[in-house]
């Protein structure tokens, strides 16, 4: 193997890295992107099921990034007020023992 060889592999293999990671940075605005649509289309009044049927995707998939957003109008709904005051009375009544008692020590 010569020097002007292996000097064209690893520009071949530059390459192909710099193409690699160009292709990446592209498919993660292409997902960003698709995500805002998404969420935008939720906001509008669009139902899950179709938004999923124009994505090509499962409507799972479409309910699982609007729960992680926190912009899905199942999110809102349990992220009013009235929601944490129940959550909070429930976490402030402790553990449910059924019958037996638990002890505490503040470490």
């Amino acid at each position: 193997m010569t020097d002007d060889s292996r000097h064209d592999g690893q520009d071949t293999l530059e390459e192909a890295t710099a193409a690699l990671h160009a292709a990446e940075q592209s498919v993660s605005v292409a997902r960003r992107r698709l995500s805002a649509a998404i969420v935008a289309a939720d906001r509008s009044g669009e139902p899950v099921a179709q938004i999923a049927l124009r994505t090509g995707k499962d409507v799972y998939e479409i309910r699982n990034l609007l729960a992680a957003t926190g912009t899905s109008r199942r999110a809102l709904r349990t992220d009013s007020v009235d929601f944490r005051k129940r959550a909070g009375r429930a976490c402030a009544a402790g553990p449910v023992s059924r019958g037996r008692t638990f002890a505490v020590s503040a470490s």
